[in-house]
């Protein structure tokens, strides 16, 4: 099982715990935003501990296969994606940031990279959810060789 073999996740890290994970102290952990509503939220903490959890292949297979349906998701929710950068604009914008620095190799999506260039640049750190919908979009349109290609980085 991947969790059996993955690394401890960093003490202290920002981080919910997945599964059966348990902090250090045996309680459950409570996510610093409070219960997640809706599915938005509830996929992405499950998307995070499934990426903490994989490694390299294992992290674009999952990605890729998960792409429609976090799409879904997405279309229609900026707002929600936004208010949800506000509560936390430094990680959001590091993350973005990382994101838009690892699609700069692939000329194909050009229109996520400056959807995520505005978002960036803006003071308030708006316009995350219509980048990442963008983002997605390109990604899941794309030939699967490409998609695998952009997910591997």
């Amino acid at each position: 099982s991947l969790r059996s073999e993955a690394p401890a996740p960093a003490a202290g890290g920002d981080m919910p715990a997945c599964g059966g994970e348990r902090p250090a102290s045996g309680e459950q952990p409570e996510h610093p935003d409070g219960p997640a509503r809706g599915p938005l939220p509830g996929l992405l903490r499950a998307l995070l501990c499934n990426l903490r959890l994989a490694g390299g292949e294992a992290l674009a297979a999952l990605l890729l296969h998960s792409t429609p349906r976090l799409l879904q998701h997405v279309q229609g929710a900026g707002g929600e994606i936004d208010k949800a950068v506000a509560e936390r604009p430094e990680l959001a914008r590091a993350a973005l940031q990382a994101l838009r620095e690892g699609l700069e190799p692939f000329p194909q999506l050009q229109e996520a990279q400056m959807a995520m260039d505005r978002a960036l640049e803006a003071e308030q750190l708006t316009g995350v959810g219509a980048a990442v919908q963008a983002f997605l979009q390109q990604l899941v349109q794309l030939p699967f060789e490409q998609q695998r290609d952009i997910a591997s980085v």
